[in-house]
């Protein structure tokens, strides 16, 4: 799994923290610290928190589809409760999209 980092300073940051646990330097305690300081967490996106965003954004399904570079079906069945949620690029696409309105990631 790839890990994506708050910013360079903290990608730096947990590649020597994760190589003071190696050296046994660090507990695994500690470097729970530094996962959670340092790497970005995309949350899980629910059929309610997608129809959320997307209202307050007042974008169709249709438009949030092309903001999210994903088919209108996808949207769809986010929003319909069936098992599939966003994830990958979507999610984090989303995720920046809740933070910072659609504006931040439209093309």
């Amino acid at each position: 799994m790839k890990k994506t980092y708050k910013s360079d300073a903290y990608a730096a940051l947990h590649e020597s923290a994760g190589d003071l646990q190696k050296a046994g330097l660090i507990s695994d305690k500690e470097m729970q610290y530094y996962d959670d300081t340092c790497l970005e967490t995309i949350p899980e996106y629910t059929p309610e928190r997608v129809k959320f965003i997307r209202a307050r954004e007042e974008l169709t399904q249709s438009q949030m589809a092309m903001h999210l570079n994903v088919s209108l079906k996808t949207v769809q069945s986010w929003e319909a409760k069936k098992p599939k949620h966003p994830s990958g690029a979507a999610a984090k696409l989303l995720n920046l999209m809740e933070r910072h309105g659609a504006n931040a990631i439209a093309g």
